[in-house]
């Protein structure tokens, strides 16, 4: 599970245990924090997320389907050679379920590759 061109995804690094639930397919929202980092990374055009914060609030990125600068996410397992890559159905922005994690985020909705 893999084999795409790196600029064809977004790259995500993550600590075992949220690698391990995507990989069980448990979790299947990965939440990013508001800010330029982000929406750069995300959106084509990075203020698309003006437009979601205003009267659209909540409405998916998706929605406006030429602004998504990624298609798959690769998720990598911390610093190892162990990835998984997923493609991505949604990115929307709206609250996390974790608690202790307040505010809204950027929410990238996936599903995973057959391998």
């Amino acid at each position: 599970m893999g084999k795409k061109k790196t600029n064809d995804c977004l790259e995500v690094f993550l600590d075992y245990k949220w690698f391990d639930e995507i990989q069980r397919g448990v979790k299947t929202v990965e939440y990013r924090r508001i800010c330029p980092f982000w929406a750069t990374r995300i959106f084509a055009h990075p203020f698309v997320d003006l437009y979601l914060m205003g009267e659209d609030k909540g409405k998916a990125a998706t929605d406006y389907p030429t602004q998504l600068k990624k298609q798959y996410i690769r998720f990598h397992r911390s610093y190892t050679s162990t990835v998984i890559v997923a493609r991505i159905t949604k990115v929307d922005i709206g609250p996390c379920t974790y608690q202790g994690w307040d505010g809204d985020y950027y929410r990238i909705h996936f599903e995973l590759m057959k391998q």
